[in-house]
């Protein structure tokens, strides 16, 4: 038996739903596992996508977000997905892909494996339903700092779409000033564990600056290496811009102050040298030329 064919019933015999995607993400094969448990046939899927089978709801999420990400980093981890099945239920899947290359570097095939949601994984997802509508801007990185997961207020605040941004580098999204320190310590950084309040500056998609304060909490696994980071960021904007029109007021104060200070001390000056030579009678420019004559040496010897 050829190599090839090996593989291919090997694939098709491990006890497990999976399934094996062209480049452009329609089926090639799948697992006798996922024919069991779905009810699709091989011949039912030749040619078609995911998408094709999944609920409305995930069917939109491959579109938007998982196939974008997938593209950007070659990989998905336990993402939760729904499939219908020929019966006409519903199937709760967590799926983990990666794409496989030749030696040359060329992609193969997409390789997605399946597993059924257990209570934890159902109350996962709900919690990802509330991280997206909470009224905050957070964002997810992996260990690399590839996002893998904003809010919607985040999205809203930067003008994006989640499609957009899923796969890339957080460091995409920072002025050049906060991103250069970062660069090529990005890993080391976020190993290095939770920080609080840490100010950068983000690009909108618009190109506008906008202020913030990052903190952070990394999950780790068994040996305490990175696993994701859960970052929160407060937009302070309109407060540093308030602060700095404030500290602008606060220096215009202070030159005026200083200018007043001069204008009264001149006079004063004048005051006294009225005072001084006041009983000498005279308006004309060569007088007044000699008075202040007088006055510049009046107190020296």
């Amino acid at each position: 038996m050829p190599p090839e064919d090996a593989y291919l019933v090997l694939f098709r015999r491990i006890p497990v739903l999976a399934t094996l995607l062209d480049q452009e993400g329609c089926f090639i094969d799948v697992s006798d596992a996922w024919v069991r448990r779905t009810g699709y046939t091989r011949d039912a899927l030749r040619g078609a996508r995911p998408e094709d089978i999944a609920t409305e709801h995930s069917a939109r999420r491959i579109r938007e977000e998982l196939r974008p990400c997938f593209r950007r980093t070659g990989r998905l981890d336990n993402v939760p997905v729904e499939f219908r099945t020929t019966d006409g239920s519903t199937l709760e899947l967590l799926v983990t892909s990666t794409a496989e290359f030749d030696a040359g570097g060329l992609f193969l095939h997409s390789l997605s494996v399946f597993t059924e949601l257990s209570d934890g994984a159902r109350l996962e997802r709900r919690y990802r339903g509330l991280y997206h509508a909470t009224p905050a801007m957070l964002h997810t990185i992996d260990p690399e700092g590839r996002l893998t997961d904003v809010s919607d207020h985040w999205l809203e605040r930067l003008g994006y779409a989640r499609e957009e941004v899923l796969g890339r580098s957080i460091l995409e999204f920072m002025t050049d000033a906060s991103r250069q320190p970062l660069v090529g310590r990005l890993r080391e950084i976020i190993s290095e564990g939770d920080f609080r309040n840490v100010p950068r500056q983000m690009v909108t998609k618009g190109g506008e600056v906008r202020d913030v304060l990052l903190s952070s909490h990394t999950e780790r696994d068994a040996r305490q290496a990175a696993v994701r980071t859960l970052v929160a960021s407060k937009d302070v904007t309109e407060r540093n811009r308030a602060e700095a029109r404030l500290k602008e007021a606060y220096g215009e104060i202070a030159r005026l102050k200083e200018e007043l200070e001069r204008e009264r001390d001149y006079l004063r000056e004048e005051v006294r040298v009225s005072m001084n030579l006041g009983r000498i009678v005279g308006g004309s420019p060569a007088l007044q030329a000699m008075l202040a004559r007088i006055e510049a040496v009046a107190d020296t010897p």
